[in-house]
């Protein structure tokens, strides 16, 4: 995306928010898991752009 509309685009119309913070010992399974939980309470895979 970057290169087709560069990067004022992406700054001036993204934002990004930590959600939760993970030690190094989190496995992987767990941390898939709160990432399925967020895009479902933030719906962002209906108006966002995950797709996945």
């Amino acid at each position: 995306m970057r290169n087709k509309y560069g990067a004022e685009y992406i700054t001036s119309n993204f934002s990004y928010s930590i959600l939760e913070i993970f030690d190094k010992k989190t496995s992987r399974d767990t941390v898939l898991s709160r990432e399925s939980y967020w895009k479902g309470v933030l719906r962002t895979i209906e108006f966002g752009m995950n797709d996945n």
